[in-house]
């Protein structure tokens, strides 16, 4: 190799490590304490589709971190889910919008929408929302726990 093809080499090389470390060290405001220490949800279907509240209760248990309760008194959060559609000339859109709300103040403490569509159907836009969720309190709670 030449010493020109090298120092390109070496400097793609640089340049892909410092983005995947900006990508990690991708920042978020930090999640409310409500959030983050409760423990049961209360699933409110407002979408119109049983579906997606099979799905947010099937995402919510395999994740295993919050309780799901039937009666919403007994409940920390409230997952709401909603069905947004916009239509246009060309096409329709439709996606799934999880709110996360504090059940004793009401308070929206986190929000999430996800598009259904011909490209999406590999997983649910329910379950999409939940994973993001997931991700970030996965993330806070490493980063808290990290010296």
């Amino acid at each position: 190799m030449t010493k020109p093809a090298r120092g390109l080499s070496s400097a793609l090389l640089l340049m892909s490590c410092s983005l995947a470390t900006f990508a990690k060290d991708k920042e978020h405001l930090p999640l409310p304490p409500s959030l983050m220490s409760a423990k049961a949800v209360y699933i409110d279907n407002r979408g119109g589709y049983a579906e997606l509240g099979d799905r947010a209760y099937q995402a919510l248990r395999e994740w295993g971190r919050f309780q799901v309760v039937q009666d919403r008194s007994q409940a920390d959060l409230i997952f709401r889910l909603a069905v947004n559609v916009r239509d246009t000339a060309q096409r329709a859109y439709t996606w799934t919008v999880l709110s996360v709300i504090d059940a004793k103040t009401g308070d929206l403490l986190w929000s999430e929408s996800e598009v259904w569509g011909p490209f999406r159907w590999s997983e649910s836009a329910t379950k999409r929302a939940i994973g993001e969720l997931r991700k970030r309190i996965d993330a806070q709670t490493a980063h808290a726990t990290t010296p």
